[in-house]
């Protein structure tokens, strides 16, 4: 059983992102909890920071950024309440979909650029070629939440510091101050929760 459900992530040229979403109600909550938190720190950080909206190149790097930050946040939770199966299925739609719905998200700021495909395919290569190395950067930090070394304090440094500000301003606590609220508001543990009944429920179909 396990294989039939696992071959809707694989085969993406048979089902559409939507179509798998409708597979198993929780990955949509997955997709709308990561897009949306994304956004909420990236539009509030650019108002903090006072960025104006011109730059794209910074723009699409500080949403990236962002989006790299709660897709590990939501998988390092999965992990530690997941059986592995379960955690292969989730870890294997959050890699393969919610991302091109978040870049989505993003890319409809710039019309002329979400309607070609040539340049949406770029932005989507440019975010899978570094989602390695954030990924060992993100999971360096083994606490989540504390002083300077737990991950959202030592992530609100560095987005300060994509912005040229200095990481001991007090720029910086505002923004690490965001992050946390938009962490401690996505509930995790109870998306991760019902991904738990929601896959086993379709497993034993």
């Amino acid at each position: 059983m396990f294989k039939k459900l696992f071959d809707i992530f694989k085969d993406k040229n048979r089902q559409t992102a939507e179509d798998i979403r409708k597979e198993i109600d929780v990955l949509q909550r997955v997709d709308e909890v990561i897009t949306s938190t994304t956004y909420y720190c990236y539009e509030n950080t650019l108002s903090l920071m006072k960025i104006e909206k011109e730059d794209m190149d910074f723009q699409i790097e500080l949403y990236y950024e962002y989006l790299y930050l709660f897709r590990h946040l939501i998988l390092r939770q999965a992990f530690t309440q997941l059986p592995f199966v379960q955690m292969k299925i989730l870890h294997e739609y959050v890699a393969g979909t919610c991302t091109p719905l978040a870049v989505n998200t993003f890319l409809k700021r710039y019309p002329e650029i979400a309607g070609n495909q040539r340049y949406a395919a770029f932005y989507y290569k440019q975010f899978f070629s570094k989602i390695d190395e954030m990924e060992v950067y993100l999971s360096a930090s083994r606490e989540i939440i504390g002083d300077d070394k737990a991950l959202l304090s030592k992530f609100g440094n560095k987005v300060v510091g994509l912005a040229g500000g200095s990481a001991d301003s007090s720029l910086s606590g505002m923004v690490i101050h965001l992050i946390t609220y938009a962490y401690q508001s996505m509930k995790i543990d109870e998306i991760i929760e019902q991904a738990k009944r929601d896959i086993f429920a379709k497993i034993a179909q």
